[in-house]
């Protein structure tokens, strides 16, 4: 999508939609709501920013940065196993982008090859889908999930499972190859 400023300034945006079965449920809607002003806190070079929600009648939309590249999913897929070098590098920068979602009190809960975009032109990755906008089928499997694992929450006890789900990335890589 473009985002249009007031002034004419435009840029290329990503944009999810909430399905609308889940977005007219007002409770879930109030949820998306809290997590995505806790997501636009986190302002880092290795986390996809949340720009935006906008609701206009039943639709929910969430606006994020646009990342032109690939998932770290789709490039082991193409290219097979990370060489070392790669893999400390792009490791690194999820645990500095995890860092900075911890200090904000935040848990990503979903680390995994296909939420790590890889910037083209540069060597930058970012992270994305806190979970925010996942779809789901029935909205009561969805909000069960939720209370099991929530893709973002504000600790209250200390919680490593980004870190330790950043290790388990990469531990799979460096095994294959």
């Amino acid at each position: 999508g473009r985002l249009l400023g007031p002034a004419g300034f435009s840029r290329t945006v990503a944009v999810k939609r909430l399905h609308s079965h889940i977005a007219r449920d007002p409770e879930f809607v109030t949820m998306f709501l809290d997590e995505a002003r806790i997501a636009a806190r986190i302002r880092h070079p290795n986390v996809v920013a949340t720009l935006d929600v906008v609701t206009t009648g039943d639709e929910v939309f969430l606006v994020m940065e646009y990342i032109v590249g690939r998932s770290l999913a789709q490039r082991l897929d193409a290219d097979g196993p990370l060489p070392v070098a790669d893999i400390l590098r792009i490791g690194s920068q999820i645990a500095r982008g995890l860092a900075a979602a911890h200090a904000q009190g935040l848990v990503h809960r979903d680390i995994k090859p296909a939420n790590i975009l890889l910037e083209n032109g540069v060597e930058r990755v970012k992270i994305t889908d806190f979970g925010l906008a996942h779809a789901v089928d029935d909205v009561e499997d969805l909000l069960c999930r939720y209370e099991r694992r929530m893709a973002f929450r504000m600790r209250s006890e200390p919680d490593c499972s980004g870190m330790c789900s950043c290790g388990m990335t990469f531990g799979v890589s460096a095994m294959a190859a």
